[in-house]
């Protein structure tokens, strides 16, 4: 765990596969601006943001999403 999530006491309840799952039902494609950057270019984006988070949040499957590195850095830390 790193010290962002410590910081902010994040509980995240979704596994490694589920993950994986999630990344490869986009075939590499960001499902925000469609551009193919390929799965392993495609990062995790907390969908609301783990800085806006209260302490003990529990993030789901559901509560993550795939973005290229572009469109996660344009979102920072939007909902």
């Amino acid at each position: 765990m790193n010290g962002r999530y410590e910081e902010f006491k994040i509980i995240e309840t979704f596994t490694k596969q589920d993950w994986k799952e999630k990344l490869e039902a986009t075939n590499g494609i960001c499902p925000n601006c469609g551009k193919n950057v390929g799965i392993e270019h495609l990062q995790l984006d907390h969908i609301y943001p783990i800085s806006k988070a209260e302490a003990g949040r529990i993030y789901k499957i559901d509560d993550i999403q795939p973005l290229c590195g572009s469109c996660n850095s344009k979102k920072g830390d939007r909902i």
